[in-house]
């Protein structure tokens, strides 16, 4: 069996794991209203009151910070109308699929693998196009980002080669990209003594330990967990070289050219690479309304956002409503730039 295989069975396993998690998400949201102030209960005993979800990554990663803060957001200014409630799961393709089946409302996920399950191809070829996605909003560059523990002769992606290696946690778009890429450039597990599948800050830990030598994230930046990995331990980022990020382009034309800036983590000059996009999705079932609000909402808390959460700096308000370019944007998501466009 494959890696490749392997890694899609524990996709599986870990579908039905997440929906445990997603439910137990949902009654600490009811018993955080349940219990809340005289205010909130008016709120909550209103017909007109809506729950929604959005599905992230690991509770230490960018996705969950995100949807915590447009959360925020929207719950301050919905006139306890709205609640809406980000949700940790396994990551991206654990997303996509609960989007389909109904457990997430709206979800985080690489513009990548977004585009793959909507046309049904690479992971989703077998159970077939995803027509029913739609886009909400783009937000921040995700860049490939190789970290390697120093002097271990790691200079380039292909030295990579030999080492023992984090790829990532099964059924998150870290996982699924880190495969893909390997992949791209001729490397296949068959080159590496060891590869383990890790949660982020697990990955930080491994590698401050010595105990693997390099782990390929996809991630926006600024980063605080990998700032303090670099500034405790004898790390680095490692960039990728032209004819590697041609190759990557060849075949993955969802990323675009981008560099981490040096003075993220104070290196000593930027690093390039390459970059897809984390964006906001829902399914077309999705009411207009309650889509517009979000979309709304998220627009008009950037500047607080952006101190709130660092990553958000990256975002080009601009360019939000570009992601249609791999899913349809939806009706209510097209209707408030429509209506915020100068």
């Amino acid at each position: 069996m494959s890696h490749v295989e392997r890694s899609i069975i524990l996709v599986s396993q870990m579908l039905v794991q997440g929906a445990q998690m997603i439910s137990f998400a949902r009654l600490l949201l009811v018993l955080s209203i349940a219990v809340a102030p005289p205010a909130m209960a008016v709120d909550q005993a209103s017909p007109d009151l809506r729950f929604f979800s959005i599905g992230t990554g690991e509770v230490t990663g960018n996705y969950y910070a995100a949807a915590k803060a447009i959360c925020g957001a929207v719950n301050r200014h919905s006139d306890g109308k709205v609640r809406c409630s980000a949700e940790a799961t396994q990551g991206t393709i654990y997303n996509l699929a609960a989007l389909k089946s109904g457990d997430l409302d709206f979800a985080i996920v690489q513009s990548d693998w977004l585009r793959y399950a909507y046309q049904g191809a690479g992971l989703f070829e077998a159970q077939g196009p995803m027509t029913e996605l739609r886009t909400v909003m783009d937000l921040y560059p995700e860049t490939l980002t190789l970290l390697v523990a120093r002097d271990r002769g790691i200079d380039s992606l292909l030295d990579l080669r030999g080492h023992r290696i984090d790829i990532g946690a099964p059924a998150s778009g870290r996982h699924a990209t880190a495969l893909s890429i390997l992949d791209a450039v001729g490397l296949s597990s068959n080159d590496f003594p060891m590869i383990v599948e890790l949660p982020i800050a697990s990955a930080y830990e491994e590698l401050c330990a010595g105990r693997i030598d390099a782990s390929l994230f996809v991630m926006g930046h600024p980063n605080a967990g990998l700032a303090s990995a670099i500034s405790r331990c004898n790390l680095e980022i490692i960039g990728f070289a032209a004819s590697t990020r041609e190759s990557i382009l060849s075949r993955h034309p969802d990323f675009r050219a981008i560099s981490i800036a040096a003075s993220d983590y104070g290196l000593t000059a930027d690093v390039e690479s390459l970059a897809v996009t984390a964006t906001v999705i829902t399914s077309a079932a999705q009411p207009d309304d309650l889509v517009k609000t979000l979309v709304e909402q998220t627009r008009a808390a950037l500047p607080a956002l952006r101190i709130e959460t660092p990553v958000f700096g990256a975002v080009e308000e601009s360019r939000m409503g570009e992601g249609a370019e791999v899913a349809p944007l939806h009706p209510g998501a097209a209707a408030a730039y429509k209506a915020l466009s100068p």
